[in-house]
């Protein structure tokens, strides 16, 4: 088999499974990044699109720590725990910024989404909480919605919003449903054969 029936081999596994698990809600997963002083941070992200070659897209603010850290260091890895399916996807690469996507993807935000990039930078300090709006309530969301949807034109996206592109080098899946629990590897470097290794 060649490394491109490999690579198929898993990546139809993770989108099956991703499509499944989530259906029409937001694909969440954590992504796993490594600070300048070496230290390992995680947040949790919304998956934006896995690509025919594999490669895992989501949507950042450029002044966020995230993008501090991979200036740095560009390794990353991206964790899927799917419940219904009782199976985890581990997916680690080297993520870079993908300017060509940003049109298309802002277009598809919503926009409260595309409000969050307008904000101040993420993590800064606020020293006064002046912004109680609840965000659950249905009519306060449609009045946002259609102030935002009338002050953007649906390509119009400020400097800070960034796309981001994990390319994996290396892929884990683990299986909970089996007896004992099934774990595999694939790996870039082995030419994406699966190997199979204990739990």
């Amino acid at each position: 088999m060649t490394s491109l029936t490999h690579l198929m081999e898993w990546l139809k596994h993770l989108r099956v499974s991703l499509a499944i698990e989530f259906a029409d809600r937001p694909m969440i997963g954590l992504l796993a990044t490594v600070s300048p002083d070496h230290t390992a941070a995680g947040r949790c992200v919304v998956l934006r699109d896995v690509t025919e070659d594999g490669q895992l897209v989501f949507t950042t603010d450029s002044r966020s720590e995230k993008m501090s850290h991979l200036s740095t260091n560009s390794s990353a890895e991206c964790v899927f725990w799917l419940p219904t399916l009782r199976l985890q996807f581990r997916i680690a690469g080297k993520v870079s910024i993908d300017p060509a996507r940003r049109v298309a993807i802002w277009a598809k935000l919503s926009p409260a989404t595309q409000d969050t990039f307008f904000g101040p930078p993420p993590g800064t300090r606020k020293d006064e909480i002046t912004d109680f709006t609840d965000d659950t309530d249905p009519e306060t969301a449609k009045s946002q919605s259609v102030q935002s949807a009338k002050s953007l034109l649906p390509s119009s996206f400020p400097a800070q919003f960034a796309v981001l592109g994990l390319t994996p080098d290396r892929v884990e899946s683990l299986d909970l449903t089996t007896d004992p629990h099934t774990r595999v590897v694939f790996s870039q470097k082995s030419g994406w054969q699966p190997v199979a290794i204990n739990p």
